[in-house]
């Protein structure tokens, strides 16, 4: 469980349990009392800042044994569960893009502890490959800015294990630079949203919806952009953006997708003239600043 970036970096742990013979639930706090955990082993509250609220109260309205995954260990959601996991603490930006990330990584070596008995040697060298390939990307970034500022508003398309990279992006561009944005299912984007595509850009996130979404947008001349570790560079071809990412699984994919966005997000935020560091609207009623006795 979780809300907001939390509830979207969960998306990818939620896919690869189900695809290794786990069953689970990626579920909003908000929206679940305790009865939905009634046949529950565990519970999992994942929550960069570990004060929000909504995930506090749901864990503390049941029994079952619950796990917190934070960065800061000593926070309140820490403090109401069984037990916590904490990576940090690091430093932060506003919207939790350190945080975000560092929840990946965290969800990604519990999903191997977990089916596995350890987490993959691989991300242990996860930093330094992150690092080499962020090196790179400097004309990247400014050209997929320049290719998604140019429109009223950005659709983010993601199914499957990528519903939560999807998430995640949307809701970066949006908090971070303002832009308008909405994340979507593919298929549910044929469903009658993929109607309103005068001005607006596409952003299809992982593998699953290129074919089903950005084949019929660029048959019709609408800009579209792909960002996933398997594209076909034959869509090049058909106008559409490519953008590879060098991931050798799906949580990795994760995070080098959300280290690119988060830098095209930084990058989109200048050319709207927005602080990526500034909310216009924070309720004090989501966070909670220690934990109830």
């Amino acid at each position: 469980i979780g809300m907001g970036a939390s509830y979207a970096a969960l998306g990818a742990a939620e896919h690869v349990l189900r695809d290794r013979g786990g069953a689970d639930l990626r579920a909003v706090a908000s929206d679940f009392d305790a009865a939905t955990f009634e046949f529950s082993d565990q519970v999992v509250a994942l929550s960069q800042s570990g004060k929000s609220k909504e995930t506090i109260e749901a864990v503390r309205s049941t029994a079952v044994p619950a796990l917190a995954v934070v960065n800061i260990a000593g926070s309140p959601l820490a403090q109401a569960c069984a037990s916590a996991l904490a990576f940090g603490p690091v430093a932060d930006s506003l919207a939790s893009t350190v945080g975000y990330t560092g929840s990946l990584v965290a969800m990604g070596m519990l999903t191997d502890a977990w089916t596995a008995g350890r987490p993959d040697p691989g991300w242990l060298s996860l930093g330094e490959r992150v690092a080499e390939y962020r090196s790179g990307t400097a004309q990247l970034v400014a050209d997929l800015t320049g290719a998604l500022s140019g429109h009223g508003s950005v659709d983010v398309i993601g199914s499957g294990g990528y519903s939560g990279a999807a998430e995640a992006a949307a809701l970066l561009l949006r908090e971070t630079s303002t832009m308008p944005t909405a994340a979507f299912s593919g298929r549910q984007y044929l469903h009658g949203p993929m109607e309103a595509w005068p001005g607006v850009g596409h952003l299809v996130i992982g593998r699953t919806d290129t074919t089903l979404v950005a084949g019929p947008l660029a048959g019709r001349g609408h800009p579209v952009v792909i960002v996933s570790a398997v594209a076909d560079p034959a869509w090049a071809q058909r106008g559409v953006r490519v953008v590879t990412v060098p991931a050798r699984s799906l949580p990795e994919e994760y995070v080098f997708t959300a280290v690119l966005l988060q830098d095209v997000a930084a990058a989109m935020a200048a050319v709207r003239s927005a602080d990526p560091d500034y909310f216009g609207f924070i309720s004090p009623d989501t966070k909670v600043e220690a934990a109830a006795p």
